[in-house]
């Protein structure tokens, strides 16, 4: 799935579609920078802003708590089966 999605942005980079999908792909496999620049990008599109916006989001809460994980007794693992049971 990277491969095709580096494909389709070798093509054209600021496809809001490829910056979807290249941003999910780049979230799942845990390189959460390159996630934050295809969803970034994806959001210029309208039928991918409010996913990019809400990707995002999660990315960032997340983010937030794991600087605080060193003060709390629970883990991060929570959090994300929380996040991705959310329907907005």
């Amino acid at each position: 799935a990277l491969a095709n999605a580096n494909r389709a942005l070798s093509i054209n980079t600021y496809d809001p579609a490829a910056n979807y999908y290249y941003a999910l792909v780049n979230l799942k496999l845990g390189n959460i920078t390159n996630a934050k620049d295809g969803f970034d990008i994806a959001a210029s599109g309208v039928e991918y802003r409010s996913a990019s916006y809400t990707e995002l989001a999660k990315i960032y809460f997340l983010n937030k708590e794991e600087n605080k994980e060193n003060k709390k007794p629970f883990g991060v693992d929570w959090k994300i089966k929380f996040l991705h049971g959310i329907k907005l």
